[in-house]
């Protein structure tokens, strides 16, 4: 009579390890955390063919990576420039716009092994023919 019973176990264990994987130690890490950008642009209005500074950084730290400026385009974010980051982790970047609008700028930080990707607000920079009046 033992014997059916070990087949019944060997069934039962059969059955149970069918189901799904247990999670692996990754999956059960905690989720990487989003990298903070900052950005300002200086000045807001310029001469068509001038250049604006884009300056700003990344938090935390993450010196020698780089940094994308992006223009937004036709509902689109286009890349226009890279940047590497300095020893702390700031970068300092120029944006030419080659017509006369209003732009709007952002910098974003691609994702790496340990942080998700971040993205700055976006900011405001005005091409013009000529400086407005003060």
């Amino acid at each position: 009579m033992l014997a059916p019973v070990r087949a019944v176990a060997v069934i039962a264990v059969a059955v149970l390890g069918a189901g799904p994987a247990p999670p692996s130690p990754a999956a059960a890490a905690p989720a990487a955390t989003h990298y903070r950008v900052s950005a300002d642009v200086q000045p807001t209005v310029v001469l068509v063919g001038r250049g604006a500074t884009v300056s700003g950084g990344v938090r935390p730290r993450a010196p020698g990576t780089a940094v994308k400026l992006q223009v937004l385009v036709d509902s689109r974010w286009r890349t226009v420039a890279v940047a590497t980051l300095g020893s702390r982790s700031g970068y300092v970047v120029t944006y030419t716009p080659a017509a006369v609008g209003t732009y709007q700028l952002r910098v974003r930080k691609p994702a790496d092994s340990g942080h998700r990707r971040g993205t700055s607000r976006m900011v405001t920079l005005k091409a013009t023919p000529s400086l407005p009046p003060t």
